[in-house]
């Protein structure tokens, strides 16, 4: 009894059923296998946590080259959107003293930065021979608005004003012809001071043979926001004018 309780490892399933002198002599060589297992086990399970560690940092590596691409991706619909803006830039900023939201008003007088001119605006209506009435023949600067149409800070169609040309020189329509530049602002200003603002951008002479009345070329309600300023061109004497010429500018906001 005493011979069996003292050899507790001959009945070790690790060791098996070897003899006590062989279990005594080789104790210590089974001892140390398990030992080397664990550390084996051990290593293995660094390595494996090691390569799981680099694949992280990897996909980490990954998805902030793809948050760049998607950044540089979604920012090109931003300049797609930014495209309205560019054609609201278009018109450029909006000048001191111009209204930036601009109201229908009745202008008494206007001026044009570029030309450094300021004269006053005539209302008027439809004169005895049936076109929109203008200035007296004697006023060489000012300028008459055709009141039965749309007034200066409208949101749409033609602001139609007319103005004198002298076949000696002198006149607005002269100064308009000779010395008016794409990207003059032109101011039309009422009692109160408000200022309907347009920039200039393009004439177009028609003769006046070739003129059609139901044209929109001046008189326009329902179009695009435009202001027109309509003189006399091509002199053939006695008052008689062969063509006219349309300086048309937009709104400045």
């Amino acid at each position: 009894m005493t011979d069996q309780s003292s050899h507790p490892e001959s009945h070790d399933p690790s060791i098996g059923s070897s003899t006590s002198s062989t279990a005594s002599a080789g104790g210590g060589a089974q001892s140390g296998g398990p030992k080397w297992r664990i550390i084996a086990i051990v290593v293995v399970i660094a390595l494996i946590i090691t390569a799981i560690a680099a694949i992280f940092v990897q996909r980490d590596k990954d998805d902030d080259s793809a948050g760049g691409l998607a950044s540089s991706a979604s920012a090109a619909p931003a300049s797609s959107s930014a495209a309205p803006a560019t054609s609201a830039e278009k018109k450029g900023p909006v000048p001191s003293g111009c209204m930036k939201n601009p109201k229908p008003i009745v202008p008494v007088k206007y001026s044009i930065d570029g030309m450094k001119v300021s004269a006053k605006v005539l209302s008027r209506g439809v004169d005895g021979t049936g076109a929109a009435g203008s200035p007296p023949k004697s006023d060489p600067s000012s300028w008459a608005w055709f009141n039965e149409g749309p007034r200066p800070g409208s949101g749409k169609g033609k602001v139609a004003l007319n103005g004198h040309t002298y076949h000696k020189g002198g006149a607005i329509g002269n100064r308009l012809m000779a010395g008016l530049k794409k990207g003059d602002i032109i101011r039309l200003t009422d009692k109160a001071g408000q200022t309907a603002c347009y920039r200039y951008d393009h004439k177009t002479k028609v003769m006046v043979k070739d003129y059609d009345p139901n044209s929109n070329i001046l008189y326009d309600n329902n179009g695009p926001a435009q202001a027109v300023i309509v003189v006399c061109d091509d002199y053939k004497g006695k008052d008689d004018w062969e063509s006219r010429v349309f300086f048309y500018a937009d709104p400045v906001a």
